[in-house]
């Protein structure tokens, strides 16, 4: 008998859908048993992150009541990945967590310094943060996240002027718990470091020996996309055979 597994997807909590989900991902987690939830969550436009985060340890905690075992598996991409990565670090009914390209700190250099990558890719010269709504089209949102990083923003305006308080929504600054998770990250992702899963890893791994961190040495941060990869198939096999205990 297996938990139910919640996915979250990723959108650095502005924007992206049940719908990112990848077809071949979710075929692989139901052909092993899983009953597979995409799950929504509101965004941090309009509302805070800590509302955001009340609201997916809602949907744990509703999920987890009907699944068989009374307990559930979540897992998520980016931003998704943050969140099975804290609701792993604060919800009882966790019973296994895999973050994939994640991250555990909400104040981490990537957050708080202007990015790089991002400043590459887009001139935002004039860009105006406050017209961009929840039903902004998914384009406005992607260059609301792209302005964020480019200015070192992200942490105040997700907290809504108070980026301290995001510390204590950060599974690396709270005690470790012996929910085993997975982490598996590319070396050479240039949105969210690899940094981010190492430390983490380093973090828990000895209040929880059954978790795992896989680092891929050429994987960016759409690695578990590429289906077409062998390599990345086989990930996608430790990843089912982590959700299930085989591991």
């Amino acid at each position: 008998m297996l938990p139910e597994l919640v996915y979250f997807h990723g959108g650095a909590g502005l924007f992206g859908s049940p719908d990112d989900l990848d077809p071949r991902h979710r075929a692989r987690l139901e052909g092993a048993g899983f009953a597979v939830i995409s799950a929504d969550y509101p965004k941090a436009i309009d509302r805070s992150l800590h509302e955001v985060l009340a609201a997916v340890a809602e949907t744990v905690r509703r999920v987890a009541s009907g699944s068989p075992t009374g307990t559930v598996v979540v897992m998520g991409h980016s931003f998704g990945g943050y969140l099975a990565l804290w609701l792993a670090a604060t919800q009882p009914s966790v019973a296994r967590a895999v973050a994939l390209a994640g991250y555990a700190d909400l104040l981490a250099a990537f957050y708080t310094e202007p990015s790089a990558h991002y400043l590459a890719a887009k001139d935002l010269a004039g860009f105006r943060a406050e017209l961009v709504t929840v039903d902004s089209p998914p384009a406005d949102k992607y260059d609301l996240y792209l302005y964020l990083r480019q200015t070192a923003t992200w942490p105040d305006y997700v907290s809504k002027g108070d980026p301290a308080s995001l510390a204590a929504l950060s599974p690396l600054l709270l005690p470790p718990r012996s929910t085993p998770v997975l982490l598996v990250h590319g070396e050479a992702d240039g949105d969210v470091p690899c940094a981010a899963s190492v430390a983490y890893y380093q973090h828990v791994s000895a209040a929880s020996p059954e978790s795992r961190l896989v680092l891929h040495p050429t994987g960016d941060h759409g690695l578990m996309f590429a289906m077409d990869q062998a390599e990345v198939a086989a990930l996608w096999d430790e990843v089912v055979a982590f959700c299930k205990g085989d591991l």
